[in-house]
């Protein structure tokens, strides 16, 4: 049943990636077994995404497969991993630049120390800003590939799958025969939470009131999923019973926005937090108000410096120079893979010193080139796909224009999954897993077969998608 070029490692492949399903938990390895061994449970699960509205995935094009059934010693190294290199990624301005306007400025290309300073005055939205972070799960553990410190990510869509997992004839008899509890991590509902919990220590909802808008793209929310985020919102604020009530307002213009009294309205309907989901420029008028203190904004002008994938090569090659206390070196030792800024100087590579730029050359099937600022998996290229002479003429860019990182690459366990029309293969897979603040908040798996789209793992490029359903203890 797994469609292998090689057919006489069929059982060795379906051996090894059931290791890799033991890793997650019982459950998952046992979940494979029971897929594989019937092709009538292999037919319904095929085609998963076709009766859900486009909104509900990443692209209306997106196909969606099997659950993965994550155990609670898994999923608490998982949420470790998460949080802490959150938490080690937002340290960085200060650890690293000791918060020094025309350093940062220069390092992550603002080009205005002064604007660099007055962004970086309190509040400036760093603690609580919203992430989702790409782990790779492989031979060398749970390792961090990047972090994208912006709300404007994929992935938020697999609140919407649940009722349709749960209900499919294969997955609910197996839970069933199972006897085991399950949920889905909702990672809205995780938002919602620490909305309330930042905006009331913050001090910016004191009328017992909490009014959240979602500045967004023209047209970009479908009226459907609008309607829903801001009915979940306004049941999780009843559930929660806080004593807060409160509305989510979708914005596509700066006008729709004024300020009065230094507090930010929506026409008459005071707003007390600002989630940034559009790839245009804030409304300076939530910027204003973030800086008054009468809103919490998630995520502010800061973004481009927090989202940038050079923090992970920063925390990689700061690792042993004294900034980070054992706790925190175990944390990048096992979750940060090798990874540098690329530079033409000297660094060095598991203990060795070597020529940055030479050592791109020589290592290539070993590495990773990254854009620092860049969306989509564009800018990417694996060492191991990409032609010798084209990955020279990158080196060369990156080494002469600045911005970019490099990596070692990171291998993915060889989880074997369906994609949306059946067909079963090893898979590539990268798990996005959402951070509030430094609040695990659920994720969900991207994948493509092994060896496909120059090993770049990226919805935009067709990969396949699927829910984690966590076991409770």
């Amino acid at each position: 049943m797994i469609n292998d070029p090689c057919p006489s490692t069929t059982g060795f492949l379906h051996e090894e990636a059931r290791a890799c399903y033991e890793g997650l938990s019982t459950t998952a390895a046992e979940f494979f077994d029971y897929v594989l061994e019937s092709d009538d449970r292999l037919e319904q699960l095929k085609h998963l995404a076709n009766d859900l509205p486009p909104w509900t995935r990443t692209y209306s094009t997106t196909q969606l497969t099997w659950p993965t059934f994550v155990g609670p010693k898994k999923l608490q190294q998982i949420k470790d991993a998460v949080e802490k290199v959150c938490d080690l990624v937002k340290s960085l301005p200060e650890r690293i630049f000791d918060n020094e306007p025309r350093r940062l400025s220069d390092f992550y290309n603002y080009g205005d120390a002064a604007l660099m300073e007055l962004l970086l005055e309190q509040p400036n939205g760093i603690k609580g800003a919203v992430a989702r972070c790409d782990f790779i799960d492989g031979p060398a553990g749970f390792m961090c590939c990047e972090i994208n410190m912006a709300p404007n990510v994929g992935g938020w869509e697999s609140r919407f799958w649940e009722e349709k997992y749960l209900t499919n004839a294969v997955i609910s008899r197996f839970i069933a025969d199972q006897g085991i509890h399950i949920s889905h991590h909702d990672p809205f509902r995780t938002l919602c939470l620490h909305i309330v919990e930042d905006a009331s220590t913050n001090g910016v909802c004191s009328d017992g009131v909490l009014n959240l808008a979602v500045t967004c793209s023209t047209h970009s929310v479908p009226a459907e999923e609008g309607k829903r985020v801001a009915q979940d919102y306004s049941d999780f604020l009843r559930d929660v019973n806080v004593g807060l009530s409160g509305r989510v307002i979708f914005c596509t213009l700066a006008d729709d926005l004024s300020v009065k009294n230094g507090n930010l309205f929506y026409g008459d309907q005071r707003i007390h937090a600002v989630l940034n989901h559009s790839a245009t420029i804030l409304p300076k008028q939530a910027y204003r108000c973030q800086k008054a203190g009468t809103i919490c904004l998630y995520n502010g002008p800061l973004t481009n410096m927090m989202s940038d994938k050079r923090n992970l090569a920063l925390l990689s090659e700061f690792e042993h120079a004294g900034l980070f206390d054992e706790a925190e070196r175990k944390i990048i030792h096992d979750h940060i893979p090798w990874s540098r800024v690329v530079v033409d100087g000297q660094t060095t590579y598991h203990g060795e010193t070597v020529s940055l730029p030479n050592f791109l050359i020589a290592a290539r099937d070993r590495l990773v080139l990254k854009l620092g600022i860049g969306l989509g998996g564009k800018e990417v290229y694996v060492g191991s796909f990409t032609p010798e002479d084209e990955w020279n003429q990158h080196v060369q860019e990156a080494v002469s224009s600045g911005g970019w990182m490099v990596q070692e690459h990171v291998d993915s366990h060889p989880y074997v999954y369906a994609d949306g029309e059946g067909n079963v293969r090893p898979q590539n897979v990268v798990w996005g897993m959402f951070c509030f603040g430094s609040r695990y908040g659920g994720g969900y798996l991207r994948m493509l077969p092994k060896g496909m789209r120059r090993g770049v793992v990226n919805s935009g490029g067709g990969a396949v998608e699927g829910p984690i359903l966590e076991i409770s203890q």
